[in-house]
């Protein structure tokens, strides 16, 4: 079976809140593919566990995969700040991505990528247009997940949780004439699947989602002569490659940011 490791170059950021996971999964094929429930619902009612456990009553709206519950245990973790898991206000309506425990209880811990999708709390202290921009960016942000959803390339593709590498596959020198190139992107996001050799060395690129000739030729060209996939440590090899592994590169047309 193959394994998935996404690595993320995001090209815009929400700054939705006032603070961010280091280990959040913020690109939407990497949230898709890594956990097996994805789902639209409404937050109905909340109710406290006990110290570090809240349970959500859901409204399940669109399944895009999974076979999602009404009830969700929100988890902390006491690793991690409250600021690295969503926090719930009854009416919200949200985009799920859960996973289930060892007791099958459907769950969401720290750094979950489940996005709201107006989140009120939020929207009353900003400013419109933080407000607007906002709106603007779930919306993209669901156009990927529906694109993933009707995707035979990214649905064949085995579920495997793991942190992603950042930096994507365009070198640090290349950066500035990745980012000239961007008004050339035909479609609003990228995606380029990468199989490895067991030397992890490229054995080949597919594009998933093209954003034009132009763009495309470069990424390919660029990431076939980027040494970056080889140069890991031992720890690294182990944890991040295995034999024939794939990999996704993601891209977003506008701005630029690497990490929310």
């Amino acid at each position: 079976m193959k394994s998935i490791i996404s690595i993320i170059l995001i090209l815009f950021s929400y700054q939705a809140f006032s603070c961010s996971c280091i280990c959040a999964i913020e690109n939407p094929v990497d949230a898709y593919l890594n956990f097996p429930d994805v789902y639209i619902g409404k937050v109905e009612r909340i109710e406290k566990v006990d110290g570090y456990k809240q349970k959500l009553k859901i409204k399940v709206g669109k399944i895009y995969k999974g076979n999602p519950s009404k009830t969700i245990l929100v988890v902390k973790d006491f690793n991690y700040s409250d600021c690295n898991k969503p926090f719930f206000y009854e009416g919200d309506d949200w985009l799920f991505f859960t996973s289930k425990d060892k007791n099958g209880d459907q769950i969401i811990n720290y750094c979950n990528p489940s996005k709201n999708f107006e989140p009120s709390n939020y929207i009353k202290r900003t400013s419109e247009k933080r407000a607007k921009k906002y709106r603007n960016d779930f919306k993209r942000y669901l156009k990927v997940i529906d694109f993933a959803l009707k995707s035979d390339v990214l649905n064949s593709l085995s579920l495997k949780k793991m942190n992603p590498i950042r930096g994507g596959g365009i070198t640090f020198q290349k950066r500035e004439k990745f980012k000239s190139l961007q008004s050339k992107f035909e479609n609003d996001f990228g995606i380029y699947l990468i199989k490895f050799n067991s030397d992890r060395s490229i054995n080949s690129i597919k594009i998933v989602q093209s954003l034009g000739e132009v763009v495309d030729s470069f990424i390919i060209k660029n990431t076939n002569e980027s040494k970056n996939w080889q140069n890991f440590g031992d720890k690294m090899r182990s944890d991040f490659f295995e034999k024939n592994q794939s990999k996704i590169l993601f891209f977003w047309k506008k701005g630029i940011s690497y990490g929310l």
